[in-house]
């Protein structure tokens, strides 16, 4: 279940330092140093995502977003936004922190990291590549980690 994913600590409420735990999961897969440019902007573009989410999710304002308020609201969030707009720039931000050779492609090994910050067992990370590779070039191009992360966090 999505909630429980973004709920990584499992308190109940999705809280921004779930959010967080995330971005630093994903900076320390990748190998990137946690205080570069690239590192910094995941951070603040996962900072962001939490933020948006919060205005429209957290209707009691406590700060945090409990289940009933996630399961009660989300999908207005996605179909208000256009086609997963409100995930655009966390995409950006990650696909250049991902793809560690600068050329402009993710190629699988590089994809382990994401598959590793975000919990995916490492036996399922070629299948994955696969789906999303949809092009079938053999790398994911932003659009295409923008199709991961969307499916990520949209998949109730």
């Amino acid at each position: 279940m999505q909630f429980d994913k973004l709920d990584n600590d499992g308190s109940g409420y999705i809280e921004l330092a779930d959010y967080d735990r995330t971005a630093e999961a994903l900076i320390k897969a990748t190998g990137a140093s946690v205080g570069s440019a690239a590192a910094q902007a995941v951070r603040a573009e996962y900072h962001k995502l939490f933020q948006r989410l919060a205005d429209q999710l957290d209707t009691d304002r406590d700060g945090r977003i409990s289940r009933e308020e996630y399961f009660a609201n989300i999908e207005d969030i996605y179909t208000t936004e256009g086609e997963y707009d409100i995930l655009r720039p966390l995409s950006v931000a990650a696909f250049q922190m991902i793809d560690q050779d600068g050329d402009g492609r993710v190629s699988l090994q590089e994809f382990r990291a994401v598959g590793q910050a975000h919990g995916v067992p490492e036996a399922e990370y070629a299948d994955l590549f696969d789906k999303h590779d949809t092009d079938g070039d053999g790398s994911l191009s932003l659009q295409e980690i923008h199709n991961f992360i969307e499916e990520y966090f949209a998949s109730a």
